[in-house]
């Protein structure tokens, strides 16, 4: 009687690459310290008052709220869910590109902000992640769709329901997720239109 030793099994492909990707990718340090900072300004008596996008405020000149509006949050759901998405596609696509992806973070916060009064002028205050978030989860999504055995199915759709929640906000005039706040959409949209331009000048 002969008998046969266990053969090894092999990894899934996908358990092989996402294994490779944490082994040898860099720490998405920008990721971790803008979700660090964001949580210390929501907790920091006074902080968020110096630190929102505040129309006046800029147009006398505090140029840093181009950037620090977008680490403030004005409830915890705010917080949470923004960091949530902030979190899983700010980590992923850091790892996968660490320069597009800090770049895009540098330089779409101040677009984002300077299009509020072009195409929202009747806003005059704005804070979150989620412009950035938006633009981050669209530019990882096209990057992926470029990715020999990525399923241009699910990032497709994520594409769409990026594009579909925009929608809904625009047209309920509330965020999707958190209550209590008026959404705005121009950011999203400028968030989605700066990964767009990221990825075209990336390829």
């Amino acid at each position: 009687m002969v008998r046969r030793r266990p053969g090894r099994t092999r990894p899934h492909p996908v358990a092989l690459a996402t294994a490779r990707l944490i082994g040898s990718a860099p720490f998405p340090w920008v990721t971790a310290a803008v979700a660090v900072a964001s949580a210390a300004i929501f907790l920091l008596p006074g902080a968020a008052d110096a630190c929102v996008y505040d129309r006046a405020a800029v147009a006398g000149g505090q140029l840093w709220r181009l950037w620090t509006g977008h680490l403030v949050h004005f409830n915890a759901a705010h917080l949470g869910w923004n960091l949530a998405v902030w979190l899983a596609a700010g980590a992923w696509l850091e790892r996968l590109a660490p320069r597009v992806s800090r770049w895009f973070c540098a330089g779409a916060a101040p677009i984002i902000a300077g299009a509020l009064p072009l195409f929202d002028p009747q806003l005059a205050q704005y804070g979150g992640l989620s412009g950035l978030a938006a633009g981050l989860v669209v530019l990882l999504s096209l990057r992926q769709l470029s990715v020999p055995g990525e399923s241009r199915w699910i990032w497709s759709g994520v594409i769409a329901f990026v594009a579909l929640k925009i929608m809904v906000e625009w047209w309920s005039g509330t965020p999707y997720l958190a209550t209590g706040i008026a959404s705005a959409p121009v950011a999203h949209i400028a968030g989605v239109a700066c990964a767009v331009i990221a990825r075209l000048i990336a390829k």
